[in-house]
């Protein structure tokens, strides 16, 4: 991992008091960006918006209505993985303890020491990005970079669900290198590794629109989510990659159909009409089409 870089963190402080958000705002504004919600809205907003790293939350300001600020950003999956620390006079344990339990990961009393407020903050900042290191690294396929299964799954289940909304089609690609077996035990698993590698660069690249997701299934086989695409949509899609494949041009004398690697794709899509009842089905479906591929002689598309 790269030595963390904290200069960039975002910093955000929800606090209604002028005398407070120039204090800290001194404090911080040399290490970190800093941005200042004074009421309920502001404060959501720029949670939502500004993706902070980390959120200073006065909790005892009369006219914040700061406790349903901190649930609302608890309760929100768009910001509950965001650690808050409580600012506060109070030094009772009993206090302390009952807004941990609520979630907030720190306190800071006032009045305030600058140094250890930086410190406190520094360190904070530097373990969250750690946890989204490790959180990301786990959604990443380790040989080919590509997103994985787990995170293939999370995409498909939010697209799902966003689409089903607004009635927009939702298209799955599942795809397979032909004789990929033959191509390893003949050829070596780093030629293999290798093979793999480049293949999942070149549907990378084909799939240009940020959009969409291409993913590592397991083994030689590969997923496309295409969000906003019909059956039609798709089927272009699944011929581009057919030829980014077959540009590559990486040989394969153990193949029956070629004498390089190519690839079998299932497609299947879910419209308005509904008929699929679940992101699960949809990707079976695919799949049953990509095995239909397959069954007709391989290095084809079936939608």
């Amino acid at each position: 991992m790269d030595t963390i870089d904290i200069k960039q963190s975002r910093v955000l402080i929800i606090d209604d008091s002028t005398i407070n958000i120039r204090l800290l705002g001194n404090t911080l504004h040399d290490d970190f960006q800093v941005s200042v919600a004074k009421n309920y809205t502001d404060a959501l907003d720029c949670a939502l918006n500004k993706a902070p790293d980390l959120i200073l939350l006065d909790i005892e300001s009369p006219d914040l209505d700061a406790y349903r600020i901190f649930g609302t950003l608890q309760n929100n999956p768009h910001t509950q993985d965001i650690p808050i620390i409580i600012i506060t006079a109070m030094n009772e344990g009993v206090y302390e303890s009952a807004c941990l339990e609520l979630g907030a990961i720190d306190f800071i009393k006032k009045p305030f020491n600058p140094g250890l407020v930086k410190l406190r903050i520094q360190n904070h900042i530097e373990l969250k990005m750690l946890r989204d290191y490790y959180k990301a690294m786990s959604c990443i396929d380790e040989l080919t970079g590509l997103p994985n299964r787990r995170q293939l799954n999370e995409f498909l289940s939010h697209e799902w669900d966003r689409l089903s909304r607004t009635d927009l089609p939702l298209s799955v690609i599942m795809i397979d290198i032909d004789y990929f077996k033959p191509f390893n035990d003949n050829y070596g698993h780093a030629a293999g590794d290798e093979c793999l590698k480049q293949v999942a660069d070149a549907l990378a690249s084909a799939n240009t629109r940020a959009t969409d997701l291409c993913a590592r299934y397991g083994g030689e086989e590969f997923t496309c989510i295409l969000p906003e695409t019909d059956a039609a949509g798709a089927t272009i899609i699944g011929q581009k990659l057919c030829i980014h494949i077959a540009e590559l041009k990486i040989p394969h004398a153990y193949s029956e159909i070629a004498n390089h690697i190519t690839i079998s794709l299932g497609v299947a899509s879910i419209t308005t009409e509904k008929e699929f009842r679940s992101p699960e089905e949809l990707l079976k479906a695919a799949d049953k089409n990509l095995y239909h591929a397959k069954s007709l002689g391989r290095n084809q598309l079936v939608s």
